[in-house]
């Protein structure tokens, strides 16, 4: 691969994630800091359709994303994105993780009695963030920098992983210097970890799958806790 087409390859890259950003955690923020109201799903089942409908908002992006790969890759999308399940040991894990998420589920109703908010959260977790930041940033990115190094195959996608999170771990208040150099020297190593850790456990089960529900699995535990 020529350095041009390199660096066309880490462009799109760069593209795609600052789009995920801007129509994604970066809407939520600039709503919020003009007075628009942001719903958490914290509070799901306090205004069920208000908070569906800020995630159908967010969604658009990832499913019109999709569906552009979709058309480009045509038959081999589901191997390029590693969506395939094909042996006995990738479905006993992804059946393994599914038990623990149904686990964690029941266990999370009758700690908080509220049915509505326990889905809605399964819901946001499963789909509105691992399926959507997995075959995003552990599918597309790698897939288009797969002509790089490893090194660069993992820790870009992964330093960019860690960048998306930045107006939610101040839970979309305005950003300060302070913050964010806090943010930098204290949240993003962890981050860029856990973006190698399901890079790299995607590449070794063969699936994409499995980092998903295991992300949910991670995410979805906040509600326990």
């Amino acid at each position: 691969m020529n350095e041009k087409k390199k660096n066309k390859a880490v462009a799109i890259v760069f593209i795609v994630i600052g789009l995920e950003l801007l129509f994604g955690p970066g809407l939520l923020y600039l709503l919020k800091i003009n007075g628009v109201e942001i719903y958490s799903v914290t509070e799901a089942s306090q205004s069920p359709v208000k908070i569906l409908m800020q995630w159908g908002i967010l969604s658009i992006y990832p499913i019109v994303l999709v569906f552009i790969v979709w058309k480009w890759r045509k038959k081999h999308f589901l191997k390029d994105m590693y969506l395939l399940v094909q042996d006995k040991k990738q479905k006993i894990y992804i059946i393994s993780l599914c038990i623990i998420l149904v686990v964690m589920f029941v266990v999370s109703v009758g700690k908080t009695g509220d049915f509505v908010l326990v889905v809605l959260n399964l819901f946001y977790y499963v789909v509105v963030v691992a399926m959507v930041e997995e075959i995003i940033l552990r599918g597309l990115c790698p897939f288009l920098l797969r002509d790089f190094s490893k090194s660069v195959t993992y820790l870009l996608p992964s330093i960019l992983f860690a960048a998306l999170h930045i107006f939610a771990y101040n839970n979309f208040q305005t950003l300060s210097m302070e913050y964010i150099l806090q943010f930098v020297s204290s949240q993003m190593l962890g981050l860029i970890v856990s973006g190698v850790a399901f890079q790299a456990l995607k590449e070794y089960t063969g699936t994409l799958w499995i980092p998903i529900l295991l992300h949910a699995v991670l995410d979805f535990s906040s509600i326990i806790v």
